[in-house]
């Protein structure tokens, strides 16, 4: 999850004015974190013993569960407090508080969509342990942020405000902003559909969207050509900025004991968000006589969220479930109530106020309806009022499901774990010691009634609707499997004969296939060598979309085709092939339906199903005529349109590099940058930022790194957050890496030290044993109760 924030110019001149020094002392050096000696931390019950590795990550020792989770927050605080601030503000829809006016339309969206006020509701649902351990959590940040009063980190120096005490509700914001990423990782497809069907009519709009035929009611088409006119003609909206950029996915997967050298299953697991400064994750291992864990933790949240307990491994990735639907809505005149059925039912309607640094305080007017928060219209692109219905504004406790997975012992137990979330739309891939595998999704489907959720239904229509979230039971689930081993990676990975409703947007195959094809074709598995499978950076996707491309081609268009079809697949930054691959790409798409889309419409198809739309208008699958270019009075083939953009790739690219095509090279176009929230600030930004990077890898390569065209540059905007591998024969030999380093410091040694490695595509140990921590500790501090 991304959050780049501009900084007031003023903050230039302050660097300016004061010089080098003050900006070191003053600024820069603030709230370092400490990883030695003694500190004093309220509400301990006893002391904690925490020891450093040589990365920075720390290895906990307490003598109670709440303890551990006291020094987790604390630990957070120390390393991550900024972060921590950061994304509570976005949750709360508070960030232009303290940033001013740039950040307004953030603060906007949050409370729209009720962020903080759906983590008000689970704070409610949270069960006596639950509200124990967010109390201890918060216990350990507040002692933090109380022991270091003016010495805090360069955020808070900067933009001149103190960090106000950690809630239970300041924790659950995090699951709901992760909820949010997952569900709306292309936005809200029901939106665009809508768009669609005015802009381009029915049978096109079957061809975007997988899965059977769309039954649309007559009503709803005849609203969606009125709202949103064709594309090019004079009524059509203005052009729309890109779709949310909410990562790629992930990838997963458990090899099981008959495959391994050890005899014990391995597990792997690559989440794909959003890359930025600093690491999404932390890394973490705790020991209490209650539970002991180690893996991956969120700052600002009590807990592991991926790893071991030496006993169960566990990973997550996007399911791609539909947990969100969208009610077009009639107002009466008055705009005070909604249609239901012959019935107007009245909204329910509040006012928040938006406080804005440095300019007026906005006053924000929030609807809700039945069905959930309203939106209004929103004429320039086309969409009337609605509703929003989300699993995760349903009351949950989501604290629970996790402290019950840490205890697991089996897969069976893993399971009986997640049937406690209710959201969080995540597949889940566990592994036991005894060799047990288990594939499942973690969060509840709707229980729709008279509609499929594949487009926006009317919410005046009293026979559609949710009655409730269904049982976890009704997920997908594969336990224990004959081929021994288990894969997600964003793709349709339901079990043979499960038809429920489900999705219709999950990712192409290939990068899933290609993860099969290397764990079936090979035995003799080690830890190791599944780390090496996440640096794979062959796809199967070219040649996928080279088979529908064979055909007669000329003069440049020739010249494309054969450099592509004698290509392995490999997205190499120094080759030259996946650069004329990206190229040839864009140039097809935009040929084929750069005409009926345009720039109105185009950005909101992410690259998902950009590349399932690519796959299936090639194949002959779409019944649409995608390859007639609409601007032109000739009527053009697929023969030709092929042939001109083939052509246009390889132009573009000799415009770019030369005639020489081995002098091209993907990793000049393709770079990876690790943007801070601080990096905009004029001066010193560049302290906080690092890259960019020439990287390989792209969207469909287990390597994942994986964006959007920017101008004429292909960035890696996404990627794998951590790498993690989790050996269960000797949980000593599992392993993590992140694209940064432990710290939130700019200024900390640990804040890239990881950096080098990631890049180089090697992996720290996560010591387990005692022997291994303390063979590996670096540092230690004790955390002692206040007297």
């Amino acid at each position: 999850m991304r959050l780049r924030i501009p900084i007031l110019l003023l903050l230039a001149a302050l660097v300016l004015c004061a010089g080098v020094g003050w900006w070191w002392s003053g600024v820069a050096a603030g709230g370092l974190p400490r990883r030695s000696g003694t500190e004093r931390l309220a509400g301990l019950d006893s002391a904690v013993s925490v020891r450093f590795d040589g990365h920075g990550v720390p290895h906990v020792r307490a003598d109670s569960e709440l303890d551990v989770i006291r020094a987790l927050g604390w630990l957070h605080a120390n390393d991550r407090l900024e972060q921590m601030e950061l994304m509570r503000r976005w949750a709360s829809g508070r960030l232009a508080e303290v940033v001013g006016e740039a950040a307004l339309s953030k603060d906007l969206d949050a409370r729209r969509f009720r962020l903080r006020r759906t983590a008000v509701a689970h704070e409610a649902a949270l069960d006596p342990a639950s509200r124990a351990v967010a109390d201890a959590y918060a216990e350990g940040v507040n002692a933090w942020i109380a022991a270091r009063e003016g010495d805090l980190p360069p955020l808070f120096r900067l933009l001149r405000f103190e960090p106000e005490p950690w809630t239970r509700v300041d924790s659950l914001c995090i699951p709901v902003l992760l909820a949010r990423a997952l569900s709306f990782t292309i936005g809200v497809p029901e939106e665009d559909r809508f768009r669609w069907l005015g802009a381009l009519g029915a049978t096109a709009l079957d061809d975007l969207v997988a899965g059977p035929p769309l039954v649309i009611a007559e009503e709803l088409e005849l609203l969606a050509r009125a709202a949103c006119p064709p594309a090019g003609s004079a009524a059509a909206p203005a052009p729309d900025a890109p779709a949310p950029e909410g990562g790629g996915g992930s990838n997963n997967w458990a090899i099981g004991a008959s495959r391994t050298a050890t005899g014990a299953p391995l597990l792997a697991n690559d989440p794909h968000l959003a890359l930025s400064a600093p690491a999404t994750w932390y890394a973490v291992h705790l020991e209490s006589p209650e539970v002991s864990v180690a893996g991956l933790s969120l700052p600002g949240a009590p807990g592991v969220l991926i790893g071991h307990n030496g006993h169960v491994a566990w990973s997550f990735t996007n399911a791609r479930l539909d947990d969100v639907d969208l009610f077009l809505e009639e107002l009466d005149d008055a705009g005070e109530r909604v249609r239901r059925g012959d019935d107007w039912v009245e909204l329910e309607r509040e006012v928040e106020t938006v406080m804005v640094r440095g300019a007026d305080a906005v006053q924000l007017e929030l609807a809700r309806t039945d069905r959930g928060p309203l939106f209004d219209a929103d004429p320039s692109r086309g969409l009337p009022p609605r509703s929003v219905a989300w699993s995760a504004h349903q009351p949950a406790d989501p604290v629970r499901a996790f402290q019950h997975l840490a205890r697991a012992r089996d897969v069976d137990e893993v399971l009986a774990a997640m049937e406690l979330h209710p959201f969080l739309p995540m597949n889940i891939v566990a592994a036991d010691r005894a060799g047990g595998l288990l594939f499942t999704v973690v969060g509840r489907r709707p229980d729709r009634r008279g509609m499929s959720g594949r487009f926006p239904a009317s919410g005046a229509d009293t026979d559609v609707g949710w009655a409730g979230l269904l049982p976890h039971d009704t997920n997908p689930i594969v336990l224990r499997p004959a081929a021994d081993f288990l894969v997600t990676a964003n793709e349709d990975v339901r079990p043979p004969g499960y038809d429920a409703p489900y999705s219709d947007y999950f990712d192409t195959p290939q990068r899933g296939d290609r993860i099969r094809e290397r764990i079936a074709g090979e035995d003799g598995w080690t830890a190791e060598r599944v780390a090496d499978l996440q640096l794979d950076r062959r796809s199967l996707y070219p040649a996928a979309v080279l088979a529908t491309l064979e055909g007669s081609y000329e003069g440049d268009a020739l010249r494309c085709y054969e450099k592509l079809a004698a290509w392995d697949g490999a997205f190499l930054a120094e080759s030259a092939e996946p650069a004329l691959f990206a190229l040839a790409e864009r140039a097809l798409l935009e040929a084929i339906m750069g005409d009926e889309l345009g720039p109105c419409y185009l950005p909101r198809l992410p690259a998902l199903n950009r590349r399932a739309f690519l796959l299936s208008v090639l194949g002959g699958e779409c019944a649409a005529d995608w390859f007639d270019d609409r601007r032109t009075a000739a009527h053009e083939d697929r023969s030709q349109t092929l042939s001109a953009a083939l052509a246009s790739a390889w132009r573009q690219g000799v415009a770019r590099w030369g005639a020489d095509f081995d002098a091209w090279r993907y990793g000049e176009l393709h770079q990876l940058t690790l943007a801070h929230p601080l990096g905009g600030v004029p001066l010193v930004g560049s302290w906080f930022d690092r890259g960019p990077y020439p990287v390989g890898g792209s969207g469909t390569t287990v390597y994942a790194f994986g964006g959007d065209w920017v101008g004429d540059d292909l960035p890696a905007a996404w990627g794998a957050s951590v790498r993690a591998v989790f050996d269960l024969a000797d949980p000593d030999r599992s392993r993590v890496v992140l694209p940064l380093g432990q710290s939130g410091h700019a200024g900390d040694v640990h804040y890239d030290d990881m950096l080098p490695l990631f890049l180089a595509g090697e992996t720290a140990l996560l010591p387990w044993s005692e022997e291994a921590v303390e063979a590996a500790c670096a540092s230690r501090i004790s955390l002692e109760p206040v007297p």
